[in-house]
């Protein structure tokens, strides 16, 4: 029981989050607030309605146990555009 009530209240927070994420993204672009955004391993600025490369991220490999995800990324700074 306590299983299936840590799993609903991961759903939970995770769609608080994606709502909140959400609100933040459509705030920002009625402001014309810049704003940055993650995909497909590259770091885009959104200013002014265009989506801007500004770095790539790659993958460590990490061999210390207990890292999040997070913190096995580093941003190449060679690629900064």
């Amino acid at each position: 029981m306590k299983i299936a009530y840590r799993n609903y209240t991961r759903k939970k927070l995770i769609n608080l989050a994606l709502y909140a994420s959400q609100n933040a993204k459509r705030i920002s672009i009625a402001l014309d607030i810049p704003f940055e955004i993650i995909k497909d391993e590259e770091i885009y600025q959104s200013l002014h309605g265009k989506m801007i490369k500004i770095t790539s991220l790659n993958r460590v490999k990490a061999n210390k146990k207990g890292l999040t995800k997070g913190s096995k990324i580093y941003i190449n700074k060679n690629n900064l555009t």
